[in-house]
């Protein structure tokens, strides 16, 4: 039984190393026939012999004999056109890496056929003083292509030449007084060589020269009296500053030199001077539209919004004090169109807006009248003018009679829900027409249904004739006009306001 075991483990042995010394004699030939540059053989061998030799040893044996036919495409022992025919071959292995592999040396060596080429046209270039074409095709030359060092060599020579060509048209622009094309110019320059102390040094003389050319050209402008040209130029000269900080320094040093003079040329000074706040306000206000981050501009409007607030604080004051709230609020509103951060006037506005008198019609509810007579209320489409021409356009109620065959007594009123929320209340009764001999006309002024007041209108009555009446604890008010005449008139109840408690 022993023996039996011994022959089997001997005959598998040999078995094994039967097919190793058959896979080593494989992959040992396949390798002699790239080494001897015998690339179609070697493919024919590999699919005869494709059992042998594993896919990772095929890999090795022809990603070799593509490095040896790239080194002798370099030495000029291999055209371009045998690799792409051995690229085609190499498809029959239907190997992707394999053939991925000679793709890329396929794109070295085409590399390197685009690089003689741009030599070739360099060197034209170059014979022809075309520094900058010279420079530029001399760069696409690869360090596989032996023209490399030449090509370093020449690049060197070029930008020598090139920049003295520049440099010398740079300083011939900037001595007819123009430093923008040798900014421009010189950064080309830069561009194309890379960093250059020399270049980068010019770049900068030039741009302060820019600069200053730039901001004088804009100040002439100021002494011509063209604000928005001057303002513009250096908008539209951005790029001719070094950098953002410049750029946003002489802005701001032009726009104050342009506010300064719109101030003078508004005289603002001498209205402030002469106590004339509102007009020096609306000049400071319209230059302060343009030039909103002006400094100056800050500054001399704070400091005439101080003393015409100092000013309208002293008139409003004074309204109140006669409980003229209503006068005090429209001067609140007046000044704050002029200064509309005024937190003082605010409050004060706050304080009058509280305790101004309420137009009657706010409170408006609803209308009576008899037979021949109409109430409406007075709007800006069905404005009343008095017998005197004054035109009434809201806060009035028109109380409107048709005439009629016989004198007759005409009434009609309307209705105003107070709720006991004021004090008193201030009206005035107006005619359309004059009244003739015997037509008579009353206003009467109810609360809850109390007669409060009786005023006889006549055709000297007028909107100066106040009425004012207690309605500190009426609900409801009621405003009668009876109209007694033959012939047909208006009567408007107007200017109309009721006092909070």
């Amino acid at each position: 039984m022993k023996t039996r075991k011994n022959t089997i483990t001997a005959v598998f042995l040999i078995s094994v190393l039967v097919m190793l010394t058959a896979c080593f004699s494989a992959k040992s030939k396949l390798d002699s026939l790239v080494s001897a540059k015998k690339y179609n053989e070697a493919i024919q061998y590999y699919l005869e012999k494709k059992d042998d030799i594993s896919r990772d040893e095929a890999k090795e044996s022809f990603t070799k004999a593509l490095d040896q036919m790239y080194q002798d495409y370099l030495k000029g022992k291999v055209e371009i056109n045998d690799i792409a025919n051995y690229l085609n071959d190499l498809e029959k292995l239907n190997s992707g890496e394999i053939y991925e592999y000679g793709r890329n040396t396929y794109l070295k060596v085409y590399a390197v056929e685009k690089s003689k080429e741009a030599f070739v046209d360099a060197e034209f270039a170059y014979k022809d003083g075309q520094y900058e074409r010279a420079i530029g095709l001399y760069k696409q030359v690869v360090s596989d292509d032996t023209n490399y060092e030449i090509a370093q060599k020449n690049i060197a020579e070029c930008i020598k030449e090139y920049k003295k060509l520049k440099v010398a048209e740079a300083e011939e622009f900037a001595h007819n007084g123009d430093y923008k094309n040798p900014i421009q110019l010189l950064r080309q320059v830069a561009s194309l060589i890379g960093d250059d102390s020399e270049i980068n040094s010019l770049i900068v003389s030039y741009q302060s020269k820019l600069e200053e050319q730039v901001v004088s050209n804009a100040e002439s402008l100021i002494n011509e009296g063209k604000y928005d040209e001057a303002i513009e130029l250096i908008n539209e000269n951005q790029d001719a500053f070094s950098d953002s900080k410049k750029f946003e320094e002489a802005k701001n040093t032009i726009t104050e030199k342009v506010v300064e003079k719109e101030l003078s040329d508004s005289k603002v000074a001498g209205l402030i001077s002469d106590g004339m706040f509102e007009k020096a306000l609306e000049s400071i206000n319209s230059i302060k539209e343009k030039y909103p981050d002006s400094k100056l501009i800050e500054k001399t409007y704070k400091d005439a919004a101080e003393q015409y607030v100092k000013q309208e604080l002293a008139k409003i004051e004074e309204l109140m004090s006669k409980s003229d709230y209503d006068a005090a609020y429209d001067e609140c509103e007046k000044a704050l169109e002029k200064v509309p951060d005024s937190e003082e006037i605010k409050s004060k506005m706050a304080y009058a807006g509280e305790r101004k008198p309420t137009d009657l019609m706010d409170r408006f509810l609803a209308v009576n009248a008899e037979s021949g007579a109409e109430v409406i209320k007075i709007n800006k489409e069905n404005t009343f003018t008095d017998k005197s021409n004054v035109k009434y356009s809201k806060n009035a109620l028109d109380y409107e009679f048709c005439g009629a065959w016989f004198r007759i007594e005409r009434v009609a009123n309307a209705e105003f829900k107070l709720d006991k929320k004021y004090k008193s209340l201030r009206t005035a009764a107006v005619l359309a027409c004059s009244l003739k001999k015997d037509d008579k006309a009353y206003i009467r002024i109810y609360g809850d249904n109390k007669l409060l007041v009786k005023k006889k209108i006549d055709n000297h009555t007028t909107a100066d004739n106040i009425i004012e009446v207690d309605v500190s604890n009426v609900e409801i008010l009621k405003i009668e006009i009876s109209y007694t005449a033959p012939t047909m008139n208006s009567i408007a109840v107007v200017n109309s306001k009721l006092d909070k408690k």
